[in-house]
């Protein structure tokens, strides 16, 4: 028995509930462990367990269940400020955007590390400007 044509791997990091819901889909239609392992190329321990939540849950769910923690304080809303700090100022230092952020009146308390986590996240790079040393006077005349 083959696949059906528009079950397809997928590499894209958030594809692995993609993957899931095709491996639920092939056990539905009958396929075994070892055979959906083989053709998703995963291990038969992992497929076995996507299928046990498949049907313990249902057919709605297929993604992980809830975990406990605390919640980010990075939200959509974070994010664009930072962003918008950091393309007025691409020379500021982290302290000053962080202190800009702060100024901002967001009733969100965000920390250093918490803005530096967001800007790497979404692909800046802080260039300070490099401190050059003081010309004396020789080099001055030269």
């Amino acid at each position: 028995m083959m696949a059906p044509p528009h079950l397809q791997i997928h590499d894209s990091h958030n594809a692995r509930y993609e993957n899931n819901h095709d491996i639920a889909v092939l056990s539905d239609i009958g396929w075994g462990y070892r055979k959906i392992a083989q053709h998703m190329g995963m291990p038969v321990s992992t497929v076995q367990g996507v299928v046990k939540r498949y049907r313990e849950r249902g057919s709605i769910s297929v993604h992980d269940a809830p975990r406990s923690g605390r919640p980010t304080k990075i939200s959509s809303i974070v994010q664009q400020q930072v962003e918008s700090l950091v393309e007025e100022n691409q020379k500021a230092s982290l302290s000053e955007i962080t202190e800009e952020f702060r100024d901002l009146g967001l009733n969100v308390q965000v920390g250093r590390s918490t803005i530096d986590k967001v800007i790497k996240n979404l692909g800046f790079k802080l260039k300070i400007s490099q401190k050059k040393p003081f010309l004396d006077r020789f080099q001055k005349i030269r």
